[in-house]
């Protein structure tokens, strides 16, 4: 059951100000709670001219001739035509017609009785359910990619991290959707007035959550299809808290939806999008896809996209450019197509020659099951990319050289870690080594086979140590230490006997979880802006590398700290120096015409 619910007119009445309320009815009490309750303005005390309904802290009219003891008086009757009638009687009794505020009829609102939702309708009858748990991941779809924002905000929180990327994005979201500003929700029992509130109140949230649950009378507002009307902070807490969530239906209802298109008409730059891209498949329950277009084929992207956009769900496309540097291009490619070739194989090296003769730039789509549930995405997905090879076969006849995309769930996650973690992307730009050591490859081979054969997920481990900086070209490495989630700590300790018994046969593994934590390894292992991406494993950042190396502080260690360090002054001399990054173009321009 619904009723009309009036709104505090929060526009009209300046923040800090004294405020008297008229009338002591519903509509009155509502604005003390609203404007009050949450601090906005001082409720100095309600007015009414019945006297029946004179007492604690409601007077009779002639509180209103001491002007000087507030600064509005709010008309909060919710009949239109009352409240300029009351208006006009103030007016004649002696109040000063700036200090009159009179709400709009847009401050009357359709709200459920348990002020769970509001919605815009002009007297529609609609129903609710009760409230039923489910798994708040559920929730995730491309229609609503700012519940991906909202979770990287409070992963963060739940783990006591700043990490200013996600902050920044987190607050220019918030800023692009309300304007900074968010005006009484009876669902949250407070309004919010700037960035710092908001993330005040996502504070306040997190900690109540991680210390008393998910409260049931504060269910989340959903439509008939699951999609969220309201309570998206409260969805993502519950998603990094992995726990379920309460929700309640109103069928009929329809959500406030943006998807990719919002944001790319916002201004969110390319790393912004890798961000809310990979917290979607980072979230999402279903199956996702990565497709990629090159650069060859680049008259066609649009035509691509558009065909693809009818088949399945879009959840949107970003373009990575690497024409000032060439070798990260390489390097990507390589990292890429590790699945179907060995490392360095001489698919990969014509794959990479062919598409070096076109710009270094590729177009990363992501696609979900939502239109298709049910069936198999990666199935229909290459079945769509031949149809495409026929349809194109004039413009190009190659496909490989136009479109790859995932053909499994495995391979789906590698390519969003890959292509979607800005500071993958990063770490390959300054990754300028290309010719390893095959004892290198040869032990990264043998582990992660064992790993396989021992059935724990590869995307479970990260590479610690000097494995990492070897990657990146400091120095060679002498084993693969490790850390992993903690329910895979048992299996792994057995593994970890195994290659103590074949100790520099063929590389060695060490698990190393005596240094870091369950939960900072935790992190290390699933936020990908604490790992970087190679041969289809994750390694450690060198930032982290080089901390525990400093707590180690033996010689080698103190050598390894430099080595780091002179790692970093290169790469700040790489990004500042546009001569060199200018000579890597002209190399790729002389490599296209050989």
């Amino acid at each position: 059951m619904y009723e009309l619910y009036a709104l505090f007119p929060f526009e009209q009445v300046e923040k800090n100000s004294n405020v008297i309320i008229y009338g002591a009815g519903r509509a009155g009490l509502n604005f003390v709670r609203q404007a009050g309750g949450s601090g906005y303005c001082n409720i100095v005390c309600m007015v009414d001219s019945d006297e029946k309904k004179h007492g604690l802290d409601v007077y009779g009219l002639e509180r209103l001739l001491d002007t000087d003891t507030y600064d509005y008086v709010v008309i909060s009757p919710i009949n239109f035509a009352v409240r300029k009638r009351i208006r006009d009687d103030l007016t004649a009794y002696g109040v000063p017609k700036e200090k009159i505020v009179v709400p709009s009829d847009s401050n009357l609102l359709y709200w459920s009785l348990d002020g769970m939702l509001q919605h815009n309708i002009n007297g529609v009858s609609v129903h609710e359910y009760d409230a039923i748990e489910m798994d708040a991941r559920e929730l995730v779809s491309a229609r609503r990619l700012d519940i991906g924002i909202k979770w990287l905000l409070m992963r963060d929180m739940m783990n006591d991290v700043e990490n200013e990327a996600n902050l920044s994005l987190y607050s220019r979201h918030i800023f692009a959707w309300t304007g900074g500003r968010e005006g009484f929700m009876p669902t949250s029992g407070y309004i919010r007035d700037g960035i710092n509130e908001y993330l005040e109140n996502a504070r306040a949230l997190v900690k109540d959550i991680k210390q008393n649950g998910f409260d049931i009378n504060h269910a989340v507002p959903v439509s008939d299809k699951n999609e969220p009307l309201d309570g998206v902070h409260r969805i993502s807490s519950c998603i990094e808290a992995d726990m379920p969530i309460w929700v309640k239906r109103h069928p009929g209802l329809k959500p406030d939806i943006k998807d990719y298109r919002w944001y790319l008409d916002n201004g969110f730059s390319t790393e912004d999008m890798q961000r809310i891209y990979k917290a979607f498949c980072d979230l999402y329950k279903g199956s996702f896809a990565i497709v990629v277009l090159f650069a060859p084929a680049k008259d066609l992207w649009d035509f691509i996209i558009k065909q693809l956009e009818n088949k399945f769900q879009l959840a949107g496309y970003t373009d990575l450019c690497f024409e000032d540097n060439y070798i990260a291009f390489e390097n990507l490619i390589n990292d890429m197509y590790f699945y179907k070739w060995e490392y360095g194989s001489r698919e990969i090296t014509d794959k990479i020659s062919l598409l070096k003769l076109s710009e270094l730039k590729m177009r990363v789509i992501v696609l979900s099951d939502e239109k298709c549930k049910g069936e198999n995405l990666y199935g229909q997905l290459k079945d769509f990319k031949y149809a495409l090879r026929d349809a194109t076969f004039y413009d190009f006849m190659d496909i490989e050289a136009q479109i790859h995309s995932s053909d499994n769930e495995r391979e789906a996650y590698h390519l969003s870690e890959v292509l979607l973690s800005p500071n993958n992307i990063n770490y390959l730009r300054h990754r300028f080594k290309q010719n390893y050591r095959k004892d290198f490859i040869k032990s990264l081979v043998n582990f992660k086979k064992t790993i396989i054969e021992h059935n724990v997920p590869i995307e479970n481990i990260c590479i610690i140590n000097s494995a990492s900086m070897e990657v990146m070209g400091l120095r060679d490495s002498v084993e693969v230490d490790f850390i992993c989630l903690e329910e895979e700590l048992k299996e792994l300790k057995e593994l970890k006997e195994l290659y103590r018994k074949a100790k520099r046969k063929e590389g060695v593994a060490e698990l190393s979880c005596d240094f870091y934590s369950a939960e900072k390894a935790r992190r290390m292992i699933l936020d990908d802006n604490c790992h970087f991406n190679f041969f289809g494993l994750k390694f450690l950042n060198l930032e982290y590398v080089k901390e525990k190396k400093i707590l180690n502080g033996r010689y080698k260690d103190k050598r390894d700290i430099r080595l780091i360090d002179l790692f970093n002054e290169m790469v700040m001399v790489y990004d500042k120096n546009a001569a060199l990054k200018k000579g890597l173009y002209e190399e790729t321009i002389k490599r296209r015409n050989i």
